[in-house]
This record gives structure tokens, sequence and C-alpha cells, in this order.
């Protein structure tokens, strides 16, 4: 049985560059190499943060689940959607 190993892509982008399409450059850049590498990538992004969600689309990614994190040491639990890639629509 071959072992499946994913990968969380994220990346950060400083404000002076944001809507500038660099999150899409980095994010679909990331992908095609975990890709390459016989890795599955997923995507998660805050559901208040809509920014991240239109990178995760751009690059393929689609809606899969939603998650809660967070700890007891930061005061409570946030949400995030996963997102898997759709190498289909590619």
């Amino acid at each position: 049985m071959r072992e499946i190993i994913t990968n969380k892509v994220r990346v950060d982008v400083l404000p002076e560059y944001r809507n500038s399409g660099m999150g899409t450059y980095l994010v679909t850049k990331l992908t095609c190499e975990l890709l390459k590498r016989d890795m599955v990538p997923f995507y998660s992004a805050s559901v208040t943060n809509i920014g991240s969600q239109m990178v995760a689309l751009r690059c393929g990614y689609i809606p899969a689940w939603v998650d809660t994190y967070g700890t007891v040491l930061d005061g409570g639990r946030r949400m995030a959607i996963c997102c898997i890639y759709n190498a289909s629509d590619k």
C-alpha cells in the first residue's frame, strides 16, 4: 500500500504586497512543487479571511471541510475552511 503524504500550503504576504497577485503566484508555485514530489497539497484559510479564500480558489483549490482550531491558552476556538487541490480542473 502506497503512503499518502499531505502538506499544507500556506503563505503570508506582507501588507504592501497584498492585492498584487503575489499570494496567488506563490501558492501556485508551491502547489506545483508539492505535486511534483507526489504530495497531496491542501489549503486552509480562516472563515473571516476572504482574500485568502479567493487565493485558494484562483489556484485550483475547492472547499472540502471546515475545521476548528485554537487552544485553551489563546482563549478559544476559530474556524477555518480547508480546501483540497482540484487537479481535474487544471
